[in-house]
Order: structure tokens, then sequence, then C-alpha cells
């Protein structure tokens, strides 16, 4: 009979892409039967509902209203004992928890029932949930940032899940034609994830009246997200005289970083190791509503240790001291400088795929 790890995830991009790369390495490379847990995965847009098992463990946010606190009590006990059940009943060997609050209830059945659970940890800064499940996680994992000592938690850095298999690299040139750009002229990539994209988009498109008034060699592919209108940045590139690709979404991001100089985003991880897998020098904004933070942390950490560009914090950012920032980018010394680094470091080298970590604490069991 194969093994069978229940996978606790939901939430956002930066939580689910990893997390689905994980379960299709245990289940095509080591026969694993694999099943999802979480807050809402039948209605979440980056989770793909056609190729994994699943089922929702109600685990919503924690809010400061009394009366939705106390409902959501309720709430989290009916995806724990959900969860708890379906531990018992399918015998599952481990659990891996991806953190966010969306994976509670899952966690929290795999406390009662007594079964052995894994973290992991995606960002620099050690997430609520995590803190609150890591003394009795069998292991806490984590991948690019070095996180700070936990007493009494076994930490283990590991090659981030990463689905390679959907990022090839693509000729420049021809990536650019693809978006009908000029294939010689420097390039700028900007989109602000799956938080935050309008404050990101506002800024950027108010720092071009400045920038274009020092140069207009360059064009832009600017993914908008779902809260800005594409008519409006088309029509603002357009008054400008500049050469650009709008669009709301890009499935195939490979595509648009390979076309790309330089990016400008926000700070996830998932963006993160993105940047770093294509070696492309950034200026990370981090997004500045997050309770903890992590965003920030993200990008200091990544400027630090792998010279991977600069960090603006967006209380402190404005249209005319983006577009200087991004013109000294521009220069090509400076660019230089961080595309050198880049090629130089390897983040996970040495480092443990986490699949075959979990694989060898299944067998040990």
């Amino acid at each position: 009979m194969s093994k069978h790890v229940l996978i606790a995830a939901a939430g956002t991009a930066g939580h689910m892409y990893p997390a689905q790369a994980l379960a299709k390495e245990l289940m095509e490379k080591k026969g694993y039967k694999v099943t999802f847990a979480g807050h809402n995965l039948s209605s979440n847009p980056y989770f793909d509902k056609e190729n994994f098992f699943y089922f929702n463990a109600k685990s919503p946010s924690v809010c400061k209203n009394p009366f939705k606190f106390t409902l959501n009590l309720f709430v989290y006990l009916f995806g724990m004992f959900k969860t708890l059940s379906f531990l018992k009943k399918q015998k599952i060997e481990l659990v891996v928890g991806f953190g966010s609050y969306h994976s509670f209830a899952a966690l929290l059945a795999s406390v009662f029932a007594k079964t052995p659970y894994v973290l992991f940890e995606s960002n620099a800064k050690l997430g609520k949930v995590n803190q609150v499940f890591a003394r009795k996680a069998k292991l806490l994992t984590y991948q690019l940032f070095d996180l700070a000592p936990v007493p009494g938690v076994n930490l283990q850095k590991v090659s981030m899940p990463f689905e390679k298999g959907r990022f090839s690299h693509m000729d420049k040139e021809e990536a650019r034609k693809s978006y009908g750009l000029e294939k010689k002229l420097f390039t700028i990539l900007v989109f602000g994830g799956s938080q935050g994209a309008l404050s990101v988009n506002k800024l950027f498109l108010e720092s071009l009246t400045k920038i274009c008034t020092k140069t207009k060699n360059f064009q832009v592919i600017h993914l908008i997200g779902f809260n800005t209108d594409k008519a409006q940045a088309i029509k603002r590139y357009e008054e400008l005289g500049l050469k650009a690709h709008v669009a709301v979404y890009e499935e195939k991001m490979s595509v648009a970083y390979s076309a790309c100089d330089m990016v400008i985003c926000r700070a996830g991880a998932n963006s993160i190791y993105e940047q770093l897998y294509f070696k492309k020098p950034a200026i990370f904004i981090p997004y500045p509503f997050l309770p903890d933070k992590h965003q920030l942390y993200n990008a200091r950490s990544v400027c630090r240790d792998y010279h991977a560009g600069i960090t603006l914090e967006q209380s402190n950012l404005t249209k005319s001291s983006l577009a200087e920032k991004i013109l000294s980018f521009m220069k090509k010394e400076n660019l230089s400088f961080y595309e050198k680094k880049l090629q130089e470091m390897d983040p996970e080298k040495g480092q443990i795929l986490l699949s075959e970590l979990i694989a060898s604490m299944c067998t040990k069991k």
C-alpha cells in the first residue's frame, strides 16, 4: 500500500504553488498518495483542483470583531473534527503544514490525532501559525532565508518545493517578440502579485513622467492584476509614447522573466524565488499591511545575502523617489553589479529536497 501524506495549505500563491510542487514530487517520484486540506480550497484560484485530492477544512483568518471571532471558533472546530476523522480513517503517515491561518484547523487535528507533522516556512520571519505548532513538529524546515533559532525545535534548511517544469529559460529576444516588444530595448517587468498590486501600479505609472524626462529608451511588461483599469494603464503608456505589454495576469511567467532586464515587484517568497531562479535584479517594494511585516524581512534578507537588488519601503516612497531609483538601476554599471552577483550565487547548493526529507521520515516510521 502506498504511503499517504496530507498537505495542510491554502491561501495565496506563495503558499499554494510550493505545496503543489511538493505534492507532484511525492506522487510522481515516490508513488505516494497526497491529499490537500485547507480553507476554501474548492474556490482557491491558485489550487489545481483537477489534479489533486482535497477537502475543505474551514480555517478562516483571525478577526477582532467579538461576534465573528466567536463564530470563527466554531468554524475552526468543524474544520478540525473533519480533518481528525480523515486522519484516522486514512491512516495518514505524515502531515506537512505550509503556514497561514488557513491551515490552522488541519494542523490542530494533527496534534489531537498524534499524527507526526513537518512545517515549512517560506519567509524570513516565522509566521504565527508555524510559531504555534513549531514545538510539537518533528521538524521545522525553511528555505532561502535563515531563520532565527527556535528553542526546542529542530530546524532544517531545504531546497524549496518549486515546480521547475513550469519555468524554462527562453531566448530574451524571442520572449520580447512574443509580447510585440522591441528585441533590443531595455525591458522592465512590473507586477504586484496576489497582494498589493494596486499601489505598485499607481506608483510606477506616476513615476513614468519623471523617468521619461531623462530617457524613453526602455519598454515595459506590466502585469496589473485585477484591481487596476487595463484600458487606463494602456492609455498612460500611449500618452508617454512608450512600448508596453499590459496584461491582467501572465500564466507563463517564464516568458516574462526571460524577456526582462529588471523586475519591480512585492517581496513574497514565491516571487523572490522566481526572481533568483531567473537571476533578474529587482526593486522590491514589500507589501506594508501584513501584521508581521514578513515581506520586509524577505526583501532585506535577499538583498543582503544574495545582492538580488534593493528594498524600497512603500511608506517612504514617492513617484519622484521611485523614478530616481529606477533611473539609477538602469545604468549599465549598476545593473551589471547585481547581474554578476546573481550569476555567482546558488542558494540551494548542498540543500536536501523537502520531498526527499519527507520520504526518509515516512520510511523510518
